[in-house]
């Protein structure tokens, strides 16, 4: 039942082409290392997730991604922001060829370099982060899309009051249907 609420926020976490300025980043979700038993030590498998924030209208988008490769990210910003909009983003090399472009740089320390930070994408991985850890303990990587979706969606739709948000979440199911075969993917 909440895994059909969750498909339901794709259409909320689902953002036109952003103008920007923008802020870009990836995340990773998955287990520690700390919490493994002493033989599969160093086996964490974590999924990566790119997000893009738009800081006019303070949208996201969000979605997992097999890798965190310069085409395969490139092709996720091409698909949610303007090439004309102002890029921010950390050091990753992935983004160095986008136009418009300027980035800080984390692995020295260098959090805010003027209005180069991604700090309002940073607020959003927390908060998925505290998801993940303090209430889901856990995201299948199989249903990742959908948790995601739905932080995204819940982020987009925060300023609502609590009523109208419940009749935007029940406006995006209207025809909507994720039957049990298709949730287990066999449909």
């Amino acid at each position: 039942m909440v895994h059909r609420l969750r498909e339901s926020c794709k259409k909320l976490a689902g953002v036109d082409e952003m103008e920007g300025p923008v802020e870009i980043d990836e995340s990773y979700f998955g287990g520690s290392d700390s919490n493994r038993h002493r033989d599969k030590k160093g086996t964490a498998k974590k999924t990566a997730v790119v997000g893009v924030k738009d800081r006019t209208t303070n949208k996201i988008a969000a979605k997992p991604v097999p890798e965190t490769t310069k085409a395969r990210l490139e092709h996720f910003i091409e698909g949610h922001v303007n090439d004309t909009a102002k890029k921010y983003t950390d050091e990753n090399p992935a983004y160095g060829s986008l136009s418009n472009h300027e980035s800080c740089n984390h692995s020295v320390g260098q959090y805010v370099r003027g209005m180069a930070h991604t700090n309002g994408l940073e607020s959003f991985w927390s908060m998925v982060k505290r998801g993940y850890d303090g209430t889901f303990h856990h995201f299948s990587e199989g249903h990742m899309h959908r948790y995601v979706n739905e932080f995204a969606g819940r982020h987009n739709i925060r300023s609502m009051d609590t009523i109208d948000m419940m009749g935007t979440v029940a406006e995006t199911m209207a025809g909507e249907r994720l039957t049990y075969q298709q949730l287990i993917g066999h449909g």
